[in-house]
């Protein structure tokens, strides 16, 4: 009779037999067990770099939900500047223009719009002590503003335009030629009255925001960006534009006594 039984095979013995070729002398087991060690460091590291990949995507969203900034809005102020949307440190802090590249406060003492230079620990005091607010086109915060979409813009422009009409400021001082660029896409959508692209300038714009029956709408200028990412003009090229709104503000003042 024909024994069909296959006799086991000793799996010790096969890993750890002896093959002796030509120029080398190769012990599979040994082997396996390179292999084994080879393919446990690269799921090692395999998994530190998705770990590092996860904890850099935590960060990220846990940096772009904190967001304790808030605006600073109310009746009878001189000035409301409007940003692109808070910077991470803004966000975490609930100052704006809070990172220290930033020219914003700088700008603001050396232009004459505050009498000295204040730190963003203040940005809340700027209000009832020299009449200046603050708000935002975009309330999500982010790294960098070039990370907003441009439909984040159109649509926070006509927030920011209703809260002019609120609120009712004397100027409104978008802080970067993007913001204006934002609001210009709206109005034009809108069917509203605005400038055309190529006839932007910094400064004093020939258009009113907020605009309603008894109220002729608060003046507009559009200012430099003070964002430290931003160096395609000079610190005297800035301070010139700020300069024409410093000297509004001292002049109003001054008539006001």
């Amino acid at each position: 009779r024909t024994n069909t039984h296959k006799p086991q095979m000793n799996l010790k013995r096969f890993t750890d037999a002896a093959f002796i070729q030509k120029d080398c002398f190769l012990k599979p087991g040994a082997e396996l067990q390179k292999i084994a060690k080879r393919k446990g460091k690269e799921n090692l590291e395999n998994g530190e770099k998705s770990l590092k990949k996860s904890k850099t995507k935590n960060e990220k969203e846990t940096n772009q939900s904190v967001n304790n900034f808030k605006e600073t809005l109310k009746h009878d102020l001189d000035i409301v500047f409007v940003g692109d949307n808070p910077g991470i440190m803004t966000a975490k802090t609930g100052f704006a223009y809070g990172h220290p590249s930033n020219l914003f406060y700088k700008l603001l003492h050396s232009s004459g719009i505050t009498s000295r230079r204040c730190l963003p620990c203040e940005y809340y005091n700027l209000m009832d002590e020299f009449k200046l607010g603050h708000t935002n086109m975009v309330k999500r915060p982010t790294r960098s503003a070039s990370e907003l979409k441009k439909e984040e813009y159109e649509s926070g422009a006509k927030i920011v335009e209703d809260k002019m009409r609120e609120w009712k400021p004397a100027c409104i001082v978008m802080t970067g030629k993007g913001i204006w660029e934002g609001m210009q896409r709206y109005r034009k959508n809108e069917g509203l009255d605005y400038v055309k692209k190529e006839d932007f300038k910094y400064g004093w714009q020939d258009l009113r925001l907020g605009k309603e029956e008894g109220w002729e709408g608060s003046k507009v200028f559009v200012a430099t960006s003070t964002s430290g990412l931003n160096a395609y003009m000079s610190w005297d090229e800035k301070l010139a534009v700020w300069k024409q709104l410093g000297d509004w503000l001292t002049e109003r003042r001054r008539t006001r006594g």
